[in-house]
């Protein structure tokens, strides 16, 4: 391994946060639900919004759940639940939901100005447009990765395991210019310094962006 992995290691540092700032969440479920996924944004965004900054989460809603409250305000943080999404492991539906997501975004960039946008990976079905919203904004961008579900989707998904086989080594490009992806798990970390994505960070569920490592100094 050519590069030392940067994992957490508790640090009191706020001065690079002291300007308030607009966060902007995105995540490709209907929130708020009982998952991990959930609970892990919703802390970060918390958080932020206690040390006096402005946060937002962008996330999607799908036939299953048309019917969900479309905004809505969980601890003084605004949800907009309005970003369409099919959930079918399909790279065609994959496709279409990013340029779905990309026409309903446009706006809401152009409304919230975001500084830093942090998305939740996996799924993917919004990666792209906000990848490209944000660099045409000049955010930083933040990529919150779970756990390495291209691997799964290829297994799960016989007939098009050669699209995500693909799409791997496609997204490692795009991980790469992030400003930071963040990992709940040293193994998983790991992982994506293998892929040659050396921008990586550890920051265990429950433990603050923060107070972990130097990650501040990076928004």
């Amino acid at each position: 391994m050519s590069r030392e992995l940067r994992s957490s290691k508790p640090r009191f540092k706020l001065t690079s946060l002291s300007k308030k700032k607009r966060f902007l969440f995105v995540i490709g479920f209907t929130c708020p639900f009982p998952g991990a996924g959930w609970w892990r944004l919703f802390n970060f965004a918390k958080w932020f919004r206690r040390m006096g900054h402005k946060c937002y989460v962008l996330s999607s809603f799908s036939p299953r759940s048309i019917n969900c409250p479309k905004v809505l305000k969980e601890k003084g943080i605004y949800i907009y639940n309005v970003l369409p999404s099919i959930m079918l492991n399909n790279p065609f539906f994959m496709i279409l939901n990013n340029i779905l997501a990309f026409i309903v975004s446009i706006p809401f960039f152009l409304l919230t100005k975001p500084d830093v946008v942090i998305i939740s990976i996996p799924p993917v079905n919004q990666f792209f447009s906000t990848f490209i919203l944000s660099r045409c904004m000049r955010c930083k961008l933040v990529i919150a990765y779970r756990d390495e579900f291209e691997d799964y989707l290829a297994m799960r998904t016989e007939k098009w395991s050669f699209f995500y086989r693909f799409l791997k080594e496609f997204l490692t490009y795009f991980y790469r210019k992030a400003t930071i992806v963040v990992s709940v798990t040293p193994a998983v970390a790991k992982g994506l310094v293998k892929r040659g994505i050396y921008n990586v960070k550890v920051i265990h569920d429950g433990v603050c962006l923060l107070y972990t490592s130097d990650a501040a100094d990076e928004l």
